[in-house]
């Protein structure tokens, strides 16, 4: 008995000596592109290995050697981004310029790295790349779309496509049958607000009262390189929208109210609401009700104070 307890210790102890090892997991170098939409480069490590962002200030860096500017990627913006197998550093889409170089930088304590769910030691990463025409193809960019109304001397530009953000040093032009009448500072201005939720993004403009005293047909619009707006693809990968000029028509005073011309049949006036507040009106009837919004055959008509 003793004989076969000896052996199977002897057997044991080979089987350990000689079993393989866990095979180490090594570093791999990530591939880097651009898929063309957004402002956003890749790093891309083999679909075996994960990477995840583990600092809330962790910054990363593009140096771009063309116009020797570099770009600070923050997480806590969403400009650095992580998920699955690959990276993002996001620049915007107009700095990244097919033929030129770019340096990407990230200390390696802002994110961890698995291969097989087995974590591997971080690396500073520190790369060349320049943005050549073997890339694969832009993507068409998507395009902001929105609705506009008017409210008793404030525009509401509502996103359906974009999250909206006032660029520096930007204003709104207001016109009144054609001809300018004011530039309205958007830029860090009470004129402004914009508003998110999670159903809608909007920018609300208010006119100055004295800018529609006159009565008219009025433009207000905010130039597409007053602000610039973002978004998410598919994936929930940052992008870039591409903007548009954001406009919103509407009329102020009695001139408005020709749609119930003089000899004309009377008519149906309703709220924005739907609500009926005058059934056979005449065109004086309408110009004494109070001020606002209402629905006048078939139209949003503003009746002035």
């Amino acid at each position: 008995m003793k004989k076969n307890l000896l052996s199977a210790v002897a057997c044991f102890a080979a089987a350990w000596l000689f079993a393989s090892p866990a095979q180490a997991q090594e570093w791999a170098d990530p591939t880097i592109s651009y898929p063309g939409y957004g402002g956003e480069i890749y790093l891309t490590w083999p679909s075996n290995y994960k990477v995840e962002i583990i600092d809330d200030d962790a910054a990363g860096y593009v140096y771009q050697e063309s116009t020797g500017t570099t770009f600070e990627c923050l997480y806590y913006y969403w400009d650095l981004y992580a998920s699955g197998n690959y990276m993002t550093f996001n620049i915007r889409k107009s700095n990244i310029i097919e033929g030129d170089t770019y340096v990407i930088t990230l200390a390696a304590s802002a994110y961890s790295i698995t291969c097989d769910s087995v974590e591997i030691e971080s690396r500073d990463l520190d790369y060349t790349w320049t943005y050549g025409a073997s890339e694969p193809e832009p993507t068409e960019p998507e395009v902001v779309a929105y609705t506009s109304t008017y409210n008793d001397g404030t525009v509401k530009y509502v996103f359906e496509v974009g999250y909206p953000y006032i660029n520096d040093g930007s204003y709104a032009i207001l016109t009144r049958d054609g001809v300018e009448v004011d530039q309205i500072v958007l830029y860090d201005n009470e004129n402004i607000t914009i508003d998110w939720d999670l159903y809608a993004y909007v920018i609300e403009v208010a006119i100055p009262a004295e800018d529609i005293e006159a009565n008219g047909n009025y433009v207000l619009t905010v130039p597409k390189d007053a602000y610039y707006a973002i978004d998410y693809d598919a994936a929930y990968n940052l992008i870039d929208v591409e903007t548009v000029d954001l406009i919103c028509e509407f009329t102020v005073g009695t001139d408005s109210l020709n749609v119930v011309a003089a000899g004309e049949v009377a008519t149906d006036v309703y709220t924005v609401a739907g609500v009926c507040v005058l059934r056979n009106a005449t065109k004086a009837q309408i110009q004494a009700l109070p001020q606002g919004i209402y629905i006048i055959n078939g139209k949003k008509i503003a009746i002035p104070k």
